[in-house]
């Protein structure tokens, strides 16, 4: 049975269809991103959201791409394989370069099925989650300075480096197009999240950055050069402490599952694995 029935975003008679699926249309309606629901008999069985880089950074800014969600999570195998088969051909009659897919790590028989069709396997990681009670002790011989805006390119200069090294491909691929960030997506990102240039005396040592609002931690990098001499475990505590001040009482983290130096790190402080989201990625080839 092939699933016939597609409702655009946009469709004055899909008010129904769109709020079976909410949760995910209205974030895509946040961002501004334009989406399609897949259907058997107005229930949604799954949607494709379209957007421009720099949203995932793994292409230039301005490349076309795409994620696709399964709804339900309840979905059987045949629908999905279904579903699947039936948004990447809507996929690939766009200009999208390439799509995105992502399931709960235990949900193999929708990933096998994703695979069939030519998606690899991008990022496995760990949803991480701390609930803070009472504020840690951090280095007096470390100072966290606040970046200012006219900084955050130098900011954005340093977390290539000191990101880099990791087995976390995600990471990686969003390595190669960081500097091409434009002005104005800095400044949203600057107004969003708190960015700190970690410094011992004169040294620049790493960098970190997090959402004073919702607790998400989303990056710790420590150079090269000084790492596994504490700077992580300092800078996750400090990043902590500034949320509770901020009256966020858990804290989130994403960490790639073979980096057992980042688990260790975070487990030590008392984070604990919530979900494991394994994210697969189809690129279009040439021709």
């Amino acid at each position: 049975m092939e699933v016939t029935e597609v409702y655009s975003h946009d469709d004055p008679n899909a008010s129904d269809v769109i709020a079976q699926v909410a949760n995910y249309a209205n974030h895509a309606r946040a961002m501004g991103l334009p989406f399609w629901i897949f259907a058997e008999e107005r229930k949604p069985i799954g949607m494709v959201v379209f957007g421009r880089e720099p949203i995932q950074l793994l292409a230039p800014v301005g490349t076309l791409m795409s994620f696709i969600l399964v709804a339900d999570p309840q979905t059987s195998r045949e629908k999905i394989r279904e579903f699947a088969s039936e948004a990447l051909d809507f996929v690939k009659r766009t200009k999208a370069q390439y799509a995105l897919a992502a399931f709960p790590h235990e949900r193999e028989e929708a990933i096998a099925e994703f695979e069939s069709l030519g998606f690899k396997e991008i990022d496995d990681c760990y949803e991480m989650i701390y609930k803070i009670d009472e504020p840690f002790e951090v280095s007096d011989k470390i100072q966290f300075n606040k970046v200012e805006r006219k900084e955050i390119q130098d900011f954005v200069r340093l977390a290539k480096e000191f990101l880099s090294g990791t087995p976390d491909s995600m990471l990686n691929n969003t390595l190669k197009f960081i500097l091409e960030l434009p002005d104005d997506f800095l400044d949203v990102y600057y107004k969003i999240e708190d960015f700190y240039f970690i410094k011992e005396g004169e040294k620049t040592v790493g960098i970190v950055n997090f959402d004073p609002r919702t607790g998400r931690i989303s990056n710790v990098g420590i150079s090269p050069k000084y790492r596994r001499q504490g700077y992580g475990e300092q800078a996750v505590r400090f990043a902590l402490n500034k949320l509770l001040q901020n009256n966020v009482k858990q804290a989130y983290l994403r960490v790639h599952v073979k980096n057992k130096a980042a688990i260790n790190l975070y487990k030590k402080i008392g984070f604990l694995p919530e979900t494991r989201i394994k994210t697969l990625i189809w690129r279009r080839t040439a021709g």
